[in-house]
């Protein structure tokens, strides 16, 4: 297991670099012999490979050589046959490779790869996944003009909200897809939506809007057997809203015939049973609704419908109360054990849905860390590569003996160019220490002396975290471990303590290496910061005093500020040149 100093030398070597590179007095054959032994172990490092995969690996290997257009081609084609786990992996490929650069046709498909994920989502019941994925895939097609994917995006977010019967955001929604569906002359898409709207009536909406929902709806003719049921059905709806049960319940009878005639199922059958037996209680009419009630209790055992039994006899079990003791107590026993029943089949399938979900979030961190270790390794090899070539110009210089001091020049921009190409590979390599920090903190044994909960503890960290590397709050100069602390909800010695176990630094020390490496970002972009002076950087990133920005900027990365912006610019004009 590693040990917590082990873990504070790891999180350190970024602020360790001047200590490996600064010093151009060394002798030259030792400085040769290291060069030789680190460019072997490289070169055993590139070669060496574990044959070791995981299945997931296997399969991210195999779809990383498809096309985006085959890709998502095949997530569709796994997601019909009701593979959801490997028509994630090709989906969330799919969406890794997205950039702004991409053509057209394959923005498109990123976009529909999100709008598959929060369907898969949403189906295993992640209201809360599949509401981020349908989020992204609306932002997707709003940026690109994909305009005919939207209101499916639309109608699936007000699915999400009608879960939680929030009608007003849903029906919210809903508007908005509609907006844009009747442009599209989808009549039956268009139908579905209108249907949507009269189901979920808020109460704040005039009833005018719903009737004008309703003869939108009747005009819009469908041969589809669930169109004309969902006109007696709605009409029965829009009626009982009103408060006219009575000529409610003649449709909500239509309805049910109709469903009868066209075998639309026992869900849409029981569903206009229990509308009338509603509307029947409304009317006082006790012996109406145990009538129809009686109708769905045949229904629902007949074709094993669990869920509209159980609410059948929970409505007959307390009509019965007041009428027949023993019958109410026989409903109301066998209410509970149905309930029972339903409410264990339930909490398994939450349960499948609980696993399936945790190995699909363990599919996504392995393809992103493919990804990420894709990168890595290429950058690795261009690295190698130079420092190959480093060794052999060593190598030369040292057999033809030149001159002291042009050795010691030609040494001293190798290291400032050592330095530079470093801290650049450090931060492309941004994301790998910070998945390395998070496995450190997970292995590295907890301190017995501490006084932070390490619930607490855990949730202060991952504040740190998320504010350190996702905002910029950071490059705020007023930015303190006051507010810090404010950010995490904790005080300034819970923050202090949990900085400097994981760490093994202080908040000033850890404060100034991330505004040093959003600097070194800033010196780097030439088209957004160019036009800056040192100084103006220096207070972009939250020091006041230029001479301070200099001194840590220098003690972190060994040359100074300028000079690191202009070997920026001089590997640009190189590459430009090129």
């Amino acid at each position: 297991m590693t040990s917590e100093s082990g873990m504070r030398k790891e999180l350190t070597t970024f602020s360790g670099i001047k200590q490996n590179y600064c010093k151009p007095n060394q002798v030259m054959p030792i400085a040769l012999l290291l060069l030789a032994m680190l460019l072997s172990l490289v070169c055993i490092g590139v070669y060496a490979h574990d044959n070791r995969q995981h299945p997931i690996e296997a399969q991210y290997r195999q779809l990383s050589t498809l096309n985006t257009q085959s890709l998502l081609r095949y997530g569709e084609t796994q997601t019909d046959l009701q593979a959801d786990d490997r028509a994630l992996v090709a989906f969330n490929i799919l969406m890794s490779r997205y950039t702004a650069q991409m053509e057209r046709q394959d923005k498109y498909a990123c976009a529909k790869a999100a709008c598959h994920i929060g369907n898969i989502y949403y189906m295993r019941c992640s209201y809360s996944k599949a509401m981020e994925y349908f989020l992204t895939s609306l932002k997707l097609c709003e940026d690109n003009g994909f305009n005919d994917m939207i209101p499916c995006i639309y109608n699936m977010i007000g699915n999400v909200y009608s879960m939680f019967n929030d009608f007003e955001r849903s029906s919210m929604f809903y508007h908005k897809a509609l907006a844009v569906a009747r442009h599209s002359g989808d009549k039956s898409f268009v139908n579905r939506l209108l249907n949507n709207l009269i189901c979920a009536y808020p109460t704040k909406e005039p009833l005018s809007r719903i009737k004008a929902y309703y003869r939108e709806m009747a005009a819009n003719r469908e041969q589809r057997p669930r169109y004309h049921y969902n006109l007696l059905m709605d009409k029965g709806m829009i009626l009982s809203y009103e408060n006219r049960h009575r000529e409610a319940i003649r449709w909500f009878r239509q309805s049910a015939h109709y469903a009868q005639e066209h075998q639309l199922g026992v869900e849409c059958e029981g569903s206009s049973y229990t509308s009338m037996v509603e509307s029947f209680l409304r009317l006082n009419q006790v012996d109406s609704a145990l009538c129809y009630l009686h109708t769905n209790e045949r229904l629902a055992r007949e074709n094993n419908q669990a869920n509209l039994l159980a609410e059948t006899l929970k409505k007959l079990y307390m009509l019965y109360e007041k009428r027949n003791l023993e019958r109410a107590l026989q409903y109301k026993s066998e209410y509970l054990d149905l309930n029972d029943s339903i409410y264990n089949i339930t909490a398994f399938n939450h349960l499948k849905n609980a696993q399936f979900l945790y190995e699909t979030n363990l599919s996504t961190d392995i393809i992103n860390n493919l990804t990420l270790e894709k990168e890595r390794k290429e950058m690795q090899l261009t690295m190698q590569r130079r420092w190959l070539f480093t060794l052999i110009a060593c190598s030369l210089l040292f057999m033809v003996l030149l001159a002291v001091v042009i050795v010691q020049k030609r040494r001293l921009k190798a290291s400032y160019n050592s330095l530079y190409e470093r801290s650049k590979a450090m931060l492309t390599e941004e994301n790998a220490y910070r998945q390395r920090i998070h496995d450190l903190e997970e292995q590295s044994p907890r301190p017995t002396s501490t006084t932070v909960p390490e619930e607490q503890r855990k949730a202060i960290l991952a504040c740190i975290m998320h504010t350190m590397e996702q905002t910029e709050d950071f490059c705020n100069s007023n930015f303190t471990i006051e507010s810090l602390a404010e950010k995490a909800g904790t005080n300034t010695r819970y923050a202090s303590q949990v900085i400097n176990q994981v760490f093994g630094k202080n908040f000033r020390t850890l404060l100034n290496e991330y505004r040093i490496k959003e600097a070194m970002r800033r010196l780097m972009d030439d088209d957004t910061y160019g036009k800056l002076t040192i100084k103006a950087i220096s207070e972009s990133v939250g020091y006041k005093s230029q001479a301070n920005f200099i001194t840590v900027f220098t003690r972190i990365t060994g040359i100074k500020p300028s000079m690191y912006q202009k070997l920026s610019r001089e590997e640009k004009e190189k590459k430009f040149n090129a």
